[in-house]
């Protein structure tokens, strides 16, 4: 999901005013829409993370990316509207906020509290990562379209072909999601993991 974030903000801005013609300031408001979801769904993390397993909410948040993956799939075009974009943009955010908020407090519950600092670090750096390949990856992509011409059609399709490659990522983490253990089986591995940590 770091990966596919990390990516579209760098495509989006790229496709919209080389392609669309907005403005800088549109533009930014654009990647607003990615942000908002993601702040307002920080505060229900708590309430559901203890009533849903893991693993559903997980692929909970990836089915709703997809959706919006699978949305700009049909809308993009040499026409796009703003407020197109920006529901597209809106659901991939906020199914990436249902990922990301829940995975991290899976990830951190495994450590113990003397390894948190190692955690966050490892857990940083991850994310940078994903967030680099995924702005190299998807560019590539999108600018792959103005090998065969230098049209701004052309950019089109590198734009479409970078949502179905989100969408294909998406599709892998709804699979990957569905072997998170359930949350009897974390706390029972923990328990036996803590003599050990100590």
């Amino acid at each position: 999901m770091g990966l596919i974030t990390g990516g579209v903000r760098f495509i989006i801005p790229v496709f919209v005013q080389t392609v669309l013609g907005f403005t800088a300031i549109i533009t930014g408001y654009l990647l607003v829409a990615m942000v908002l979801p993601m702040f307002i769904i920080t505060f229900t993390t708590g309430r559901v993370s203890e009533r849903f397993q893991p693993r559903y909410i997980i692929s909970t948040g990836f089915l709703i990316a997809l959706l919006g993956s699978v949305y700009l799939i049909n809308v993009f075009g040499l026409h796009t509207s703003f407020e197109q974009i920006a529901f597209g943009l809106a659901l991939i955010r906020l199914g990436g906020g249902i990922i990301l908020t829940h995975l991290s407090n899976l990830a951190f519950s495994k450590v113990s509290r003397d390894k948190q600092p190692d955690a966050s670090a490892i857990w940083n750096t991850n994310s940078n990562l994903n967030s680099s390949m995924g702005t190299a990856i998807l560019g590539i992509i999108l600018l792959m379209g103005t090998f065969n011409a230098m049209l701004l059609e052309k950019l089109v399709g590198g734009i479409i072909n970078d949502f179905y490659v989100i969408a294909i990522l998406l599709v892998l983490g709804i699979i990957t999601s569905q072997f998170i253990l359930p949350n009897k089986k974390i706390s029972n591995h923990i328990k036996n993991r803590v003599p050990e940590m100590e």
